[in-house]
């Protein structure tokens, strides 16, 4: 995920941040789904 906006290896709760956390975490996840097909064809 060269490109991504955010990195992180687990997803942190949401519910503490208020939405500022939940933008956080629909941006990771958006992230990782935009690199999934390029790690699914890698070698």
């Amino acid at each position: 995920m060269g490109n991504s906006r955010r990195s992180a290896r687990a997803l942190p709760d949401p519910y503490g941040g208020g939405e500022a956390g939940f933008e956080q975490v629909l941006d990771l996840i958006e992230d990782a789904c935009a690199g999934l097909p390029q790690q699914l064809r890698a070698p």
